[in-house]
């Protein structure tokens, strides 16, 4: 019944691209805003860079997107990109910059699939300023270059006063290493569906920036779309896409089956509409993934296009970011490469420390608990496929036919072989030529499972299972046909803690470790008590100068509000 009403709401939003708004008499569509909290203002290459995304829908009466699309693009293409689920209108994420990246500007762009139905200024767009200490670039050029990038809205932040936010230090001047504790309040809303969200940065002032306008949000309200193409994911990430013939007609009416390879395979269904076009929800997917479509059965020349994910840039918005002053530039890209040279020279900081993503791992296997389980290691050694079916796995029927090998289940309740065809698995991919299971050489697969009943995923019937593990895990790959589309596929981002990164980021470093962190504390999920208030705690690095707490999050309403105070390190000389 599940699987059913998730297949009629994928149908429903299958047809978001017919849609007509703004006729008489029909109500304004409602748009969304989003914003980010950034942690730090310049981003040096081959570092994390940390995020907090703040969404709001305005319509109390629609739920918003639970999906944001980050993107990071030189002028020429797109270099880094992430995916986020977003729970209660936030999201936190981060990513890694490729130490390859060249210094310079770069656009920034966030957004939802909804969004994409506006003007594309309407996106969360900032200019970014990114450094590569590695690189021999001659400082004068980065100071005059004029990339186009697309300039964003701003935004005027909500005073203190008028939300009763405010930051408060007990003193102005420390001394590194020092431990600051800092008392915030944020707006208290009475009988608010959920809290006001807040995002707490402790960074030093960069000079680079002095004069460049930041964006903190959005004001005007996105005029309403001729046409909804891009459906909302209210539920979570939805894969898209379109499925045609030989022809280029649409292949209507016909099963799409996703797979993800492994041990604990992924599988799903859908089945496409009149316009060929099929509908994937993506739940508890994080990470690259190698990911699989194909059309079930011996269907020839079908071909699998999937919907991208990414928008392309607002061509039409573009703006020069501006230019950085030579005189504040040279001696600051001498200061960030001595940093990273001091990183690298004592490990501060380590790739290795970032754990991997990837999708969660489970026992649960989609076509159900097998019946026989048989590790092949376990037995002698067998010459054929033909031997270890009938030998080791019980209830498995092999026959040779005219036009090639048939394999039936048999049923242990109903006492008969189910009369379907029996889905055959290899690394959890379904395939269709028994012949070539047949000429596999048993020394290369690791273990059978067999589940010898029907069993249902959803609407889509299997007839038996006989699942085959290899010890390679790629065996699957001699088995695709040419139409199958396959490609790694990235998902839903995992988003690693600052203190995870940077193990000493909320403790004092060692008396022996030079500890030369600009950006000294990132918590994008502020905890208040019943009164909005809180007190955080940090410590000072060695770096000595001015440094800035940067407090920005939204109210219940999705007013952005933002404010900073600022303090001096520096050593103390009696």
């Amino acid at each position: 019944m599940i699987k059913c009403m998730r297949n009629v709401l994928l149908w429903m939003m299958g047809w978001v691209g017919v849609v007509s708004v703004g006729l008489s008499g029909v109500p304004p569509v409602p748009g969304e805003r989003l914003y980010l909290h950034l942690a730090e203002e310049v981003w040096v290459s081959g570092q994390p860079v940390w995020f907090r995304a703040y969404l709001h829908t305005d319509s109390a009466a629609q739920p918003a997107s639970q999906v944001i699309y980050v993107s990071l693009r030189n002028a020429q293409e797109q270099v880094v990109s992430l995916n986020l689920k977003v729970a209660q209108g936030t999201a936190q994420g981060n990513f890694m910059l490729p130490d390859t990246l060249s210094s310079g500007w770069y656009q920034l762009t966030a957004y939802t699939q909804w969004m994409r139905n506006f003007p594309a200024d309407h996106y969360f767009q900032q200019n970014i300023f990114v450094f590569n200490p590695l690189e021999a670039t001659e400082v004068e050029k980065i100071a005059g270059q004029q990339v186009a990038s697309v300039a964003a809205k701003i935004v005027q932040s909500s005073q203190p006063s008028e939300l009763g936010v405010s930051l408060r230090l007990p003193k102005q001047t420390f001394a590194p290493r020092e431990k600051v504790e800092l008392q915030l309040r944020l707006p208290v809303e009475q009988d608010a569906a959920s809290p006001v969200r807040a995002s707490v940065s402790v960074r030093k002032v960069n000079p680079l920036m002095a004069g460049v306008v930041s964006p903190t949000g959005q004001t005007s309200r996105q005029p309403a779309p001729q046409s909804l193409r891009y459906a909302k994911e209210t539920e979570g990430m939805v894969l898209s896409g379109t499925v045609t013939d030989r022809q280029g007609h649409p292949l209507a009416d016909s099963y799409v089956l996703f797979s993800i390879p492994g041990t604990s395979p992924r599988f799903d269904y859908n089945q496409t509409d009149a316009r060929g076009r099929f509908y994937f929800p993506i739940e508890n997917i994080y990470g690259t993934q190698e990911m699989i479509l194909q059309v079930p059965g011996n269907v020839k020349g079908y071909r699998i296009v999937l919907d991208e994910k990414f928008a392309p840039p607002a061509g039409s918005q573009r703006a020069p970011a501006p230019a950085l002053p030579p005189d504040k530039l040279k001696p600051w890209a001498e200061a960030s490469r001595k940093r990273t040279e001091i990183r690298q020279l004592y490990s501060l900081y380590n790739e290795d420390t970032i754990a991997e993503t990837g999708r969660k791992k489970d026992s649960f296997k989609f076509y159900g608990a097998a019946n026989f389980t048989r590790q092949l290691d376990e037995y002698i050694s067998l010459p054929t496929f033909v031997e270890v079916c009938r030998e080791l796995l019980p209830g498995i029927r092999l026959r040779a036919e005219d036009k090639g090998h048939d394999l039936d289940v048999f049923d242990i309740r109903t006492r008969r072989f189910l009369e379907g065809e029996p889905t055959l698995l290899i690394d959890g991919v379904p395939v269709y030529d028994v012949d070539k299971l047949v000429a596999m050489p048993p020394d290369t697969i690791d273990r059978i499972e067999t589940v010898n009943r029907r069993t249902y995923y959803g609407e889509y019937a299997l007839d038996g299972t006989v699942a085959v593990y290899t010890k390679s895990g790629q065996e699957y790959l001699n088995f695709l046909p040419d139409e199958v589309l396959r490609q790694d596929y990235t998902f839903l981002a995992l988003s690693q803690s600052f203190a995870a990164v940077y193990p000493q980021a909320q403790q004092p470093a060692s008396p022996r470790t030079p500890d030369f962190r600009t950006l000294l504390y990132w918590e994008p999920n502020v905890k208040v008590d019943e009164q909005g208030q809180a007190a955080l705690e940090f410590y000072n690095a060695d770096e000595t100068g001015t440094f800035e707490v940067v407090l920005q999050g939204m109210t219940t309403g999705g007013r952005m509000f933002s404010h900073s105070v600022t303090y001096e390190v520096a050593y103390a000389f009696h």
